[in-house]
């Protein structure tokens, strides 16, 4: 549930209560502050969100989570900052955590000019941290990049970054091609390039070339989508990923086709077909969307794989969603 303060500020609260696995006494609750204004020193734009969140669940314990972000997004000095610390015992039962016990940390702050014909350029600094709580892991990554950009939304930046990282245990990267324990730093370059998506043909790329762990990794991945006409698309998503360590070296490739079809803006279902040399597995998915009423939502989902190679058993899998959206 969310409330509106003033016309820049606004409240929300979370409450929660059960357990998907069917278990008793579990229970989140929460809350997070908004905060918008245009107006600051002069007409500048100032944005802030700050949440707090705590899981209550038998046998884990009481678990907090806290974090927040500031953002100055105007031309000339822009900037942002985000952080999150979540502890190891923290457990939303009913929601979704990629990770606990750690703090995460993001800064960036550039100079964005703007010319007249609605083109820019943005240098920036970037720096990103994470810390286990119990000491045993830390990334640091830090970077300096140039985004060029125009007034359809199509861009290229050409970025340079190094990172330092302590792994408390090896870990498999590719199959065979194991990342060692220890402290680490290299260096690498990434190219990210995009065409706006107002246009018939459009997309995202993106290639990295350089240090990793002691070896080097070369990675490109990337997607085009065309639309020749309003109700119609087909897209392609591809990936390429090459690890050289110092005791193996594997190369990962993943493609996927798709076509999907938008009757109105309402409804979309769309049919893909994917495949990967790591599974070795050709399937194809279903996905079906319609907004059957304000802020409310069908989402249908069918997926099989293994459709003609015989190293797996086929797997299928169905699943509908009904969402019901409250903003008040």
């Amino acid at each position: 549930a969310a409330a509106g303060i003033d016309s820049r500020q606004r409240l929300g609260f979370i409450g929660t209560t059960g357990n998907p696995e069917g278990t008793s006494g579990s229970h989140l609750s929460g809350a997070d502050y908004q905060f918008r204004s245009t107006e600051v020193f002069g007409r500048r734009t100032l944005e802030a969100f700050f949440w707090s969140q705590t899981s209550s669940n038998e046998g884990r314990g009481t678990g907090n989570a806290y974090g927040g972000r500031v953002n100055y997004p105007n031309v000339g000095l822009t900037g942002a900052l985000n952080w999150a610390s979540i502890d190891s015992s923290f457990f939303p039962a009913l929601g979704y955590l990629k990770e606990a016990g750690v703090r995460r940390h993001a800064a960036e702050i550039g100079w964005w000019h703007r010319y007249d014909n609605g083109d820019s350029v943005y240098p920036r600094l970037m720096l990103r941290e994470r810390h286990r709580h119990d000491g045993t892991d830390f990334t640091r990554s830090e970077a300096f990049g140039v985004e060029f950009s125009n007034v359809l939304g199509d861009y290229i930046t050409p970025e340079l970054a190094r990172e330092s990282d302590r792994l408390a245990a090896s870990y498999d990267t590719l199959p065979g091609v194991a990342v060692p324990a220890g402290d680490t730093q290299f260096s690498y370059a990434v190219l990210y390039a995009g065409l706006s998506r107002s246009r018939p043909l459009s997309g995202e790329f993106v290639a990295r070339n350089g240090g990793y762990y002691g070896g080097r990794l070369q990675e490109v991945v990337g997607n085009l989508r065309w639309r020749p006409v309003p109700r119609w698309a087909v897209s392609a998503d591809f990936a390429r990923k090459r690890v050289r360590l110092a005791t193996a070296e594997f190369t990962a490739h993943a493609g996927a086709l798709g076509v999907e079809y938008l009757p109105d803006t309402r409804r979309s279902i769309a049919v893909i077909a994917q495949h990967d040399n790591l599974g070795d597995r050709l399937g194809y998915a279903v996905r079906g969307r319609w907004l059957s009423g304000p802020e409310r939502e069908i989402r249908v989902a069918f997926d099989h794989n293994n459709i003609l190679l015989g190293a797996y058993a086929p797997q299928s899998r169905l699943s509908v969603s009904h969402i019901w959206y409250l903003d008040r």
